[in-house]
Order: C-alpha cells, then sequence, then structure tokens
C-alpha cells in the first residue's frame, strides 16, 4: 500500500458498550495504522458519562484464531480506571517479531469496557 515503509492495520472492537446507543465508553476509531517508522501508534478512548466510571481493558490478538504465536505488540496502559467526562490515550507499541515488507499485516485491537456496579450488602 505504502512502498518502502512496512505498515500494520489493528481493527479495533470494542466490547461491553455501544457508543450510539447510549452514552458509554467511546473510542476514536474503528482502526489503527502502525507506521513501522514511528516509535508508537495511538488511540483515544473517551467516557463522556457525567457519574459512571468505566474499568477498561485492552489487548493485541493475531487476525486467526489458529495463529497461536504471541502478537508483536503491547497496549500501555493494559487496564485502567475511566472516570466520567475523561478521556485516556492508549499506546501501542512493537515489542519485535518480523513482519512482512510486501503487504500489511492485520491484529485485533480488543478493547473491553466494564461499567461500575452498585456495592451490595
Amino acid at each position: 500500500m505504502f512502498p518502502g515503509i512496512k505498515t500494520l492495520c489493528l481493527a479495533a472492537s470494542l466490547l461491553g458498550s455501544i457508543q450510539f446507543a447510549w452514552a458509554g465508553v467511546v473510542v476514536g476509531g474503528t482502526r489503527v495504522i502502525y507506521d513501522s517508522a514511528k516509535k508508537e501508534a495511538t488511540i483515544s478512548v473517551n467516557n463522556p458519562e457525567k457519574t459512571a466510571p468505566y474499568l477498561i481493558q485492552s489487548w493485541v490478538e493475531n487476525a486467526t484464531a489458529t495463529d497461536t504465536s504471541k502478537p508483536p505488540f503491547l497496549i500501555t496502559p493494559p487496564l485502567f480506571r475511566l472516570d466520567a467526562s475523561q478521556e485516556n490515550v492508549l499506546r501501542i507499541v512493537r515489542t519485535g517479531g518480523q513482519l512482512p515488507d510486501n503487504r500489511e499485516s492485520l491484529y485485533w485491537l480488543n478493547i473491553k469496557s466494564i461499567p461500575a456496579s452498585e456495592q451490595s450488602e
């Protein structure tokens, strides 16, 4: 797609909330292109709720279930609390591994939002 530049497409999926139905966690895009010439890629996570915090968990998976190798990326922070009306940025960092020079590679970027619950006695 871009001659001479290795790129990686991370397809983002949001588990646990739907951004168009009600307020909840909103992810800053549906895909991330990781340019191998840069040190990292970023994507924002926003909580537009007025009072409810969320626990956000994120990770990268291989695109095919049969591929059991460890993906060559890590997400930081992998787990954090996102308070009401706050935004945070997830950093995607390459940890190594060989990727093809002549085509893009696809991995899944998973972002799970876990809403706060009421404490029961």
